[in-house]
């Protein structure tokens, strides 16, 4: 298990499976979403899951629109631009085989789903695979709750099914 994920399985944020399936999803160009309040570790998680993806494959970090180019698997995303993020995203979504780490924070409110059934009119990227990795508090004390991933099926239709769900 990867280093930066091992410590969260550690301190109990996730479990070893939950550490798992994010080290799957990276090797299998998969894109990844922390979402959740920052104060549920949705930062922190968004870091450690670039920096692993930054180490396996080629990756771009982008701040606007024009960085989205190239034939880096992985775009990051680490800070979201008041005026420019659902542009960003969109333009990484709609670029065919790539994939994406950045965060979905409840002051940057977008819908993952609306922004995939518009990149599969755009690029018909039938293989793309988001996974929502979304994190709360119980008890005061942040955790990953479980992961949301998204595909598409029949004639486009974005496929939801929740995965590695945290008993609480």
């Amino acid at each position: 298990m990867n280093a930066k994920l091992e410590r969260y399985v550690n301190d109990g944020f996730m479990t070893e499976a939950q550490a798992n399936y994010i080290e799957e999803a990276i090797k299998n160009g998969e894109t990844l979403i922390a979402s959740g309040h920052v104060s549920a570790n949705v930062r922190n998680l968004m870091a450690a899951t670039m920096s692993i993806a930054m180490e396996q494959h080629k990756t771009t970090k982008v701040a606007g629109v024009d960085d989205v180019q190239g034939d880096a698997l992985y775009f990051v995303v680490p800070k979201l631009n008041e005026d420019t993020y659902q542009d960003v995203l969109q333009a990484v979504l709609n670029k065919k085989g790539a994939a994406l780490v950045t965060m979905k924070i409840p002051e940057h409110p977008y819908s993952v789903i609306k922004m995939l059934k518009d990149a599969y009119k755009a690029e018909l990227d039938e293989n793309k695979v988001i996974n929502l990795m979304e994190c709360n508090k119980i008890d005061n004390v942040p955790k990953l709750m479980k992961f949301s991933r998204m595909s598409y099926g029949e004639n486009g239709k974005v496929l939801r099914e929740d995965k590695e769900v945290l008993e609480v």
